[in-house]
């Protein structure tokens, strides 16, 4: 291995071509992690040089040395320029040639600066050459080169535009963007000057800037040298690898020692991952959990294909020992990785797409935030996949989860256990091989410990009417939970509606009711008499009989004021019943219609009423035996 530290006028001021292999990850870098600081730095030497007095202090402007790019040679037959793999380095090399043609764009009307412009474009072009994909210094991986083509073929902003539409291209394309980032701020300094000769020395001094003072580490590798084991070690600048661009590269090196055809291996299994990196590279989770969603694929694959838990860092460890492990062809991993993903990417649209069953089942997971039954709804739909009644039997599979998931939720009972027991019932579901919901229900039915048990009628009815739910869970899923209910009041003569905007949980008895509805002591009451009704009071006013939802919050007044109409100094006021089915039309309010009071019989009355109606919603294997509807 060679490593030398090279001006970027001798990286490509000769004829050659730095090519990126197809396993390389497309461009990524971006605006405010890499571009802006990129021009920050070339604008500093280029204000520098253009403040020097001489020469001789122009030749003392130390250079700005932009990291390290790792090449390995690359056998070309001959009459073709010199060519090389761009091992690591790729993002670099492709982001200073779009800065290169943005900057030749800027001077490109200009005859007096045609030297400046000759100058620059012998950094991107090689000339002559025989065949057109010869014709570029740098030629980035595949699911790039559109972009990159139409930017090097365009002659400004306008004529891009017009460009990307004919070549079908996107303009949010990065590499695009780039280009349209670097023209707008070469061609905002460059104006800058106060006339011409101002325009021409900054043009100057910015080319020189960027050939002569902007330097790469370059290394050579030989024959020696394990390109897998570099390209593992090292990141981009401001953008690490992630777990499935160390995949993809290891999985692409493996099919060379196959022999195996790379570009149909690449358009077949991993064209989705590229092609789509908008949505597979985007962040998905709450807070620091938030992570990219390939990441979070690869995690649960894995863990579906060990059987055991693979921490978030060690995504690509874990995969390199199952593939040693199995020992099968490079076209198997890759059809697996297509097969799965294709799964999850569904799993992710659905969630905002809660109009079916299973619409709804990926919505309610989310916000439950159950992310560990991944890895068994995986092989679930691979399973099932392609098949009507199977994939009804899916359906139904997918209700009972949900039951088992919210019953406990409600119940308050540990998740902690939910890896392990997803994977117990895959794997008795493989040994039966049949995914039904029979083997389902029998499976989770003979679990019987607090950490895995799935609760009746009984246990869930017990903890509805007691848990103070409020406080228990979280809002989205009391939300989520008030929600379903509402649906399922729908009636053939009820009106349909669709709930739109922040929904609020509102208190029909009000959490403050002690200050607005004062608990009269009864007759000849003891002091220990009227405690317990306090005591019972304020374990109930948290109770899911309490609460509802409200598309419009109330104003305080009404909020914590009387719940049946009253009058004030004469005039009449609309209560909190009146004030709430005004505001609200919605199902779950339906109760309040006939409600002439509100207090402690009411909220368990009510409890006992939506109970029959959750106990329908997420169903027990005992439910409908015992008259739940």
């Amino acid at each position: 291995m060679k490593a030398n530290a090279l001006a970027i006028r001798d990286v490509f001021d000769h004829e050659h071509q730095l090519f990126a292999p197809l396993f390389q990850r497309p461009y990524v870098w971006e605006k405010d992690k890499q571009w802006v600081p990129l021009w920050n730095d070339i604008k500093k030497l280029a204000v520098l040089l253009l403040n020097c007095t001489s020469d001789k202090e122009a030749q003392n402007v130390k250079p700005h040395f932009f990291g390290a790019i790792v090449l390995d040679q690359y056998p070309v037959p001959i009459g073709k320029p010199d060519s090389r793999s761009i091992i690591d380095g790729q993002q670099r090399l492709a982001t200073l040639q779009i800065f290169f043609k943005a900057f030749s764009d800027c001077i490109r009307d200009n005859n007096n600066l045609s030297l400046q412009a000759k100058k620059i474009k012998r950094l991107i072009f090689n000339e002559p050459v025989q065949d057109e994909a010869d014709t570029y210094k740098v030629w980035p991986t595949n699911i790039d080169r559109d972009a990159y083509k139409a930017v090097l073929l365009a002659e400004n902003p306008s004529h891009l535009s017009k460009v990307t539409q004919e070549m079908g291209i996107h303009m949010k394309s990065s590499i695009v963007q780039a280009y349209l980032y670097f023209y707008g701020v070469i061609e905002a300094w460059l104006d800058e000057a106060t006339d011409d000769d101002g325009r021409y020395k900054r043009v100057d001094c910015l080319l020189n800037a960027v050939r002569e003072k902007v330097h790469l580490v370059v290394i050579d590798m030989d024959d020696e040298d394990d390109a897998q084991s570099i390209f593992e070690t090292l990141n981009a600048r401001g953008t690490p690898l992630l777990p499935s661009d160390l995949i993809k590269n290891y999985l692409f090196h493996q099919a060379q020692s196959e022999n195996a055809l790379m570009d149909e291996l690449h358009k077949k299994y991993w064209l989705e991952y590229d092609k789509n990196d908008g949505f597979w590279r985007s962040e998905y989770g709450i807070g620091h959990a938030k992570r990219p969603r390939i990441d979070l694929f690869l995690q649960h694959y894995l863990t579906l294909k060990t059987a055991g838990e693979v921490p978030a860092g060690g995504i690509f460890a874990a995969f390199k020992s199952f593939a040693e492990k199995v020992q099968k062809p490079v076209a198997w991993h890759l059809e697996n990785l297509r097969d799965y993903g294709r799964h999850f990417k569904f799993f992710m649209e659905m969630e905002t797409s809660p109009i079916s069953a299973e619409g709804k089942f990926y919505q309610r997971l989310n916000i439950m935030q159950q992310t560990t039954v991944y890895p068994f709804l995986l092989e679930l739909y691979q399973f099932t996949e392609g098949d009507e009644a199977r994939t009804q039997e899916r359906i139904k599979i997918l209700g009972d989860v949900e039951s088992f998931l919210v019953r406990r939720m409600v119940c308050r009972l540990s998740t902690r256990a939910y890896n392990t027991l997803f994977l117990d019932l895959l794997k008795f579901l493989l040994d039966k091989k049949d995914f039904s919901q029979q083997n389902v229900r029998q499976f989770l039915l003979k679990q019987d410990a607090e950490s895995n048990r799935w609760p009746d009628d009984k246990e869930f009815m017990d903890s509805w009417q007691k848990v103070q739910i409020y406080h228990a869970i979280t809002r989205p899923r009391l939300r989520m939970i008030l929600l379903a209910l509402d649906e399922a009041m729908f009636t053939p003569l009820t009106e349909k509606y669709t709930l739109q905007g922040n929904l609020t949980v509102e208190h029909i008895m009000p959490q403050g009711w002690e200050m607005h509805w004062l608990l009269t002591p009864r007759e000849n009451e003891t002091p220990e008499s009227y405690l317990e009704r306090k005591q019972r009071r304020n374990g109930l006013v948290h109770n899911i009989g309490n609460l509802t939802l409200l598309t419009k919050s109330l104003n305080p007044s009404v909020s914590n004021g009387p719940f049946d109409n009253w009058t004030d100094n004469g005039k009449d006021r609309k209560g909190k019943r009146d004030s709430i089915l005004e505001h609200s039309a919605i199902n779950l309010n339906r109760f309040l219609i006939d409600a002439k009071s509100w207090g402690e019989d009411e909220i368990i009355k009510r409890g006992e009423y939506l109970f029959c109606i959750v106990a329908g919603i997420w169903k027990h294997p005992t439910t409908i035996a015992k008259g739940y509807v």
